[in-house]
């Protein structure tokens, strides 16, 4: 990895590093407020006992394991493992057809149905319905657990046959993967409820006492009082729940503000210190929650603004040590039922079934329609790692129209996007897309203009997708290559000839008072590529209307009041050429 990959952790290490406060934020094309079209509403599933997972839930459609430039689902249906990326070589594909931003089957046999899945920085692991797990990608820290620390040679996953003392590596229920400064690899719970990790395990990782080395296969983590362990997440420390609702902590790299414990040797589990036991956990770049039986969250560690502690944004961030109720900071209407962090923001699904989000939203990965403006950002499209240049201190709701989110999934290692679930198995995504994980089916148009803009493609509106009903993928360039097509690296993709896109918002609409309207787009046409973003604003009426999915093809007006509206939609295609056309709604008595 390049010290380029650790600038968020060393910029939120030292705050005299802030800047950017102020900037301005985009809700319009071609990253932000703006959403792609996923398709038809039928697919999936999520990664229930991996990255994201929500202890006690019912399975969704799909389980999903999210990686920086990787993103896995499960179908729990058929128990199959797809993966999607714009690197093939991280997919495991063997001899399976795939392209780039598709879905593409991993190649585990065909005979082994898939129950848990989890994704790393470049890494990838699978649990199959013997307990057995399956292994994939980036080597070069021992994260494959394989025995040896050199990267495949070949597309296929490879099974752990073996812990480090030659027993089989068997009965894995849930696994988890992470990335920081000083560890890297892949964590394992077993049905005894034994916790095992392998790859790089510095900071405190190996969790035995020592600071850590390079471990080629599983070893065991004892946890004091032998007790059960049900899940474990990583990020900068490990967070273990056990099955009685006690949570342990280590690592860290000594670091004692990250552990919710006092006075913790961090190269050891130790039980946080909770007022009531926990029914889950998740945690962050630098924090960390536990979701109480009392169903409170309480949350701890270095950066407590992005806990959504305080006012003042990062310029007041205080650490916190000890795990505090977050009840009077966060304010949410209702108790959190279901937690789920991306490596800088945090979302939380309530009993109501509404989405709330907080925290980091440079690159969009809270949800609600806003990013940094990269048009105007230097450098153009490529986020620097500095925190809390757009922040969200506390909690607003993505996607407010929908009333029925039961699944979140996000991930640690360098994940800047999020998925959430409904119940009846509709998917939605935002963020980073670099990688082409957000499962629109927007691929950037060169390796190379992906790595100089990689935020070209973000989106930042939570968007409805699809990615099994895609037919195909589509080529897009930065937005940036667009008015500069002769430099390096935007010459190496041609923009051919394009024909604009046709807006089409339908006719005139007639309701009543206090009736309901849908503006329907799906008549919008591109007649030489794809309409891949929708965009609706209100420009005239008597009324300000909310509009909860401004990125959809699809939107629903409610309570309005008599008179004459007015709305205008914008429809952007794969080469960011835009049309609009505007429609009527007129409210009679």
């Amino acid at each position: 990895m390049t010290l380029i990959r650790y600038c968020l952790i060393l910029l939120i290490l030292l705050p005299a590093c802030l800047r950017g406060f102020g900037q301005q934020t985009r809700t319009s094309p071609p990253a932000g407020g703006v959403t792609p079209r996923g398709g038809a509403r039928d697919a999936g599933s999520q990664a229930g006992t991996a990255a994201g997972s929500q202890a006690g839930a019912t399975l969704p459609r799909y389980l999903i394991g999210c990686g920086e430039y990787q993103v896995f689902f499960i179908n729990t249906s058929t128990g199959k493992l797809y993966g999607i990326s714009t690197n093939m070589r991280l997919l495991a594909r063997g001899d399976n057809d795939g392209e780039p931003g598709l879905p593409v089957m991993v190649a585990i046999p065909r005979n082994r149905t898939i129950k848990a899945v989890a994704s790393g920085l470049h890494n990838s692991i699978a649990v199959d319905n013997n307990g057995e797990v399956w292994t994939w990608g980036s080597n070069e820290n021992a994260q494959a657990g394989t025995g040896t620390s050199e990267n495949p040679t070949d597309d296929f996953p490879h099974r752990i046959m073996q812990d480090s003392l030659g027993n089989p590596f068997t009965n894995v229920i849930q696994v988890a993967c992470w990335a920081n400064q000083t560890a890297e690899g892949c964590l394992a719970v077993k049905d005894d409820g034994t916790v095992w990790i392998w790859g790089k395990t510095g900071g405190g990782f190996r969790g035995n006492g020592i600071y850590g080395a390079i471990n080629k296969r599983p070893v065991r983590i004892d946890i004091p009082g032998n007790r059960k362990i049900v899940k474990v997440v990583a990020a900068e420390v490990i967070l273990a729940l056990a099955a009685d609702g006690t949570v342990y902590s280590w690592g860290g790299d000594n670091r004692p503000y990250l552990l919710g414990t006092t006075g913790a040797d961090f190269r050891k589990p130790t039980k946080v210190n909770l007022p009531k036991p926990a029914k889950d956990i998740a945690g962050a770049s630098y924090i960390s929650y536990a979701l109480g039986v009392d169903g409170k969250l309480y949350g701890w560690g270095y950066a407590g603004a992005y806990l959504g502690i305080g006012k003042d944004g990062y310029k007041g961030n205080v650490p916190v040590a000890l795990p505090r109720d977050l009840s009077d900071e966060l304010r949410l209407p209702k108790p959190v039922r279901t937690i789920a962090t991306n490596s800088v923001s945090t979302h939380v699904i309530l009993t109501d079934s509404t989405l709330w989000g907080w925290g980091d939203n440079a690159t969009g990965c809270i949800g609600n329609g806003e990013e940094l403006d990269f048009a105007n950002h230097m450098p153009p499209y490529a986020w620097d790692f500095g925190p809390a240049q757009l922040f969200v201190q506390k909690p607003v709701r993505i996607a407010p129209s929908v009333h029925n989110f039961t699944y979140l999934s996000g991930g640690s290692a360098y994940v800047f996007y999020t998925y959430a679930e409904t119940a009846d198995g509709r998917l939605f995504s935002w963020g980073r897309n670099k990688g082409g994980v957000l499962g629109n089916g927007v691929v950037g148009a060169s390796p190379q203009i992906i790595s100089v803009y990689p935020n070209s493609w973000d989106v930042a509106l939570a968007s409805e997708v699809d990615p099994f009903a895609l037919k195909r993928y589509y080529v897009s360039t930065s937005p940036y290559c667009v008015l500069n097509p002769d430099g390096n690296p935007c010459n190496e993709y041609k923009i051919s000839d394009n024909r604009k896109p046709v807006a089409d918002a339908g006719s005139v609409q007639q309701t009543s008072l206090r009736g309901t309207i849908r503006l329907d787009a799906r008549k919008s046409y591109d007649p030489d590529g794809r309409i891949l973003y929708y965009r609706w604003t209100q420009t005239k009426g008597p009324k300000k209307i909310r509009i909860d999915t401004p990125g959809s093809d699809i939107i629903t007006l409610n309570n309005l009041l008599k008179g004459e509206y007015e709305f205008l939609l914008t429809v952007t295609d794969n080469s960011w050429t835009t049309d609009s056309v505007k429609v009527k709604v007129i409210v009679s008595n």
